[in-house]
C-alpha cells in the first residue's frame, strides 16, 4: 500500500474548511500544496488586500492614540502600495505570484487605484470606522491557539480586535466585493469563520463579558448604485463553535487516514459552479478540473436516432400496447462492493 508523507504540521484555519465546504480534493490540495500548483493572484482579491491595508493604517494609528482621526489620503497610498505589491507577491503566505488575473470589474491598474479611492473615500466620509467608545486591541490579528484536548493548533484571525465598555469583546473582518451579501449569509450556521474564531477568542479572553464577530462588507458601485456598507454582527453560540470545531477535527482525521495512511485521494466536486480557474486555484493540475475540459471539442457527439412518427392507426389507439419499463433490470439490489 501506498503511503503518502503527511504535511508540516499547519494551524487549522477558516480558509481551510471553507475549501473543504467546496471540494474536499481541494482542501487536500491545500494541505499538500502540490509542485504543480501555481500561486494566481486576482485583481480583485489584489483589491480588497490594498483595502484592508488602509483601514489597517489607520487602526493602527488609532490604537496608539485613540483621539486620532483617519487620514483619508495616506490610506489610500498605503492601500495602492500595498495593490501594486499584491500584483507580484502573495502577501498571506509571502510567495511569488505566478499568474496574475485581472478581471471585467478591475481591468487595469488605473481601475483599481479609482476603486481604491472610491472605497477609502466613502469608509471615511460617511465615518464607518468602528465606534471611537472601542478601545483598540489588535490589528490585523494573528495568533495560535491550541485545543487543549487534541493538541491541534487553530488560527484565531481578525482584521481588528476591539473592547467595548461593556467589556464584550468584538472581531471585525473586512470584507469588499462585487457583489451584495445575501440574507443569512452571516449565519453562523451557514459559515466557519465566526464560530472557529469566536471559540478560540474565549482561550484568548477568557474574562470577557462576550465574544461578538462582525462582518463590515463594503460593495463596489455599479452604473447607477454608489459604493454599499453593510455591518452584521453574529453571536455564535457554544453549540455553533463547537460543531465547526469537531467538524474541523473530523477533516483533519479523514485527510489522515484517506490520504496519508491509505495513500488515497479525497473525493472531487466539479458539478459545484466554483469548479472553474477563476475560483480554485487548484483547477489547472487537478484530474476533476482543466484535465475534463482540455478534450472537450475531441469528444464525438453522437447523433440522437431520428424520432418515429406517432401512429394514427384507430385500432392500436383502442388496443394499445403494454408499456415497456425502459429502464435496465439490475436486480432488486446493485452491488456497490
Amino acid at each position: 500500500m501506498t503511503t503518502v508523507e503527511p504535511p508540516k504540521k499547519k494551524r487549522i484555519t477558516q480558509s481551510m474548511l471553507g475549501q473543504a465546504d467546496k471540494c474536499l480534493r481541494s482542501f487536500q490540495y491545500s494541505l499538500q500544496r502540490p509542485e504543480w500548483v501555481k500561486q494566481v493572484g486576482s485583481a480583485e482579491r489584489a483589491v480588497g488586500t490594498g483595502y484592508h491595508a488602509g483601514l489597517a493604517m489607520y487602526y493602527a494609528e488609532r490604537q496608539v492614540d485613540p483621539t486620532v482621526q483617519p487620514d483619508v489620503e495616506r490610506m489610500i497610498q498605503e492601500a495602492i502600495r500595498v495593490f501594486s505589491l499584491s500584483t507580484k507577491i502573495d502577501l498571506y503566505d509571502n510567495t511569488p505570484i505566478d499568474e496574475f488575473r485581472w478581471s471585467d470589474k478591475v481591468p487595469d491598474f488605473g481601475a483599481a487605484v479609482g476603486l481604491i479611492e472610491t472605497l477609502l473615500g466613502a469608509y471615511v466620509a460617511n465615518k464607518w470606522y468602528v465606534p471611537d467608545d472601542r478601545k483598540i486591541l489588535g490589528v490585523e490579528l494573528d495568533e495560535t491557539y491550541t485545543d487543549p484536548v487534541t493538541r491541534r493548533d487553530f488560527k484565531l484571525a481578525a482584521d481588528l480586535a476591539v473592547r467595548d465598555t461593556d467589556n464584550w469583546i468584538e472581531l471585525y473582518d473586512h470584507k469588499s466585493g462585487a457583489k451584495a451579501w445575501a440574507d443569512g449569509k452571516d449565519d453562523p450556521r451557514k459559515q466557519n469563520q465566526s464560530p472557529l474564531y469566536t471559540w478560540a477568542a474565549r482561550l484568548k479572553w477568557p474574562d470577557a463579558a462576550g465574544i461578538r464577530f462582525v462582518f463590515d462588507i463594503i460593495t463596489y458601485p455599479g452604473a447607477k448604485t454608489p459604493v454599499r456598507f453593510d455591518r452584521r454582527v453574529t453571536l455564535p453560540t457554544p453549540a455553533h463553535e463547537l460543531a465547526v470545531v469537531t467538524k474541523a477535527h473530523d477533516l483533519v482525521d479523514l485527510y489522515k487516514t484517506v490520504v496519508v495512511e491509505m495513500g488515497r485521494d479525497l473525493p472531487a466536486n466539479p458539478a459545484s459552479t466554483l469548479c472553474n480557474p477563476k475560483w480554485c486555484d487548484y483547477f489547472s493540475g487537478c484530474p476533476y478540473g482543466a484535465a475534463l475540459e482540455a478534450d472537450r471539442n475531441a469528444v464525438t457527439i453522437l447523433k440522437p436516432a431520428p424520432l418515429i412518427e406517432r401512429t394514427t392507426n384507430k385500432n392500436a389507439e383502442l388496443n394499445p400496447q403494454p408499456e415497456v419499463d425502459p429502464r435496465p433490470d439490475e436486480g432488486s439490489t446493485v452491488d456497490v462492493s
